[in-house]
C-alpha cells in the first residue's frame, strides 16, 4: 500500500485556502459594515420593553458584546490569512 505524500497535498491545496480565506474575510467584513450601518435600528431602545428592562446601559453592553465577538473573530481570520500567506 502506498502512503500519500501530504506535503504535495498541502502544496496543491494552498491556492484554494488563499481564495477561501479572502472570500471569508470579505464576507465577514461586510457583515461588520452592515451591523455598523444598522446599529441604531439593531441596538436602540425597544418600545415594547419597559425602561428598566432596556436602559442605556443594557443597550451599550449588547453593542459591546457584538463588537467584541466580531472583532475577535475578525482578528482570528486575518491572522489565519496572514499565516497562510507566509507559507
Amino acid at each position: 500500500m502506498q502512503t500519500p505524500n501530504f506535503a504535495a497535498i498541502l502544496e496543491a491545496g494552498l491556492p484554494a485556502l488563499h481564495v477561501v480565506s479572502v472570500i471569508a474575510a470579505v464576507i465577514f467584513a461586510g457583515i461588520g459594515m452592515y451591523i455598523y450601518r444598522r446599529r441604531y435600528r439593531l441596538f436602540n431602545r425597544d418600545p415594547q420593553l419597559a425602561d428598566y428592562q432596556d436602559g442605556p446601559a443594557v443597550r451599550h453592553i449588547r453593542l459591546e458584546l457584538v463588537v467584541l465577538v466580531w472583532g475577535a473573530l475578525m482578528l482570528v481570520m486575518l491572522a489565519t490569512f496572514y499565516a497562510i500567506s507566509c507559507q
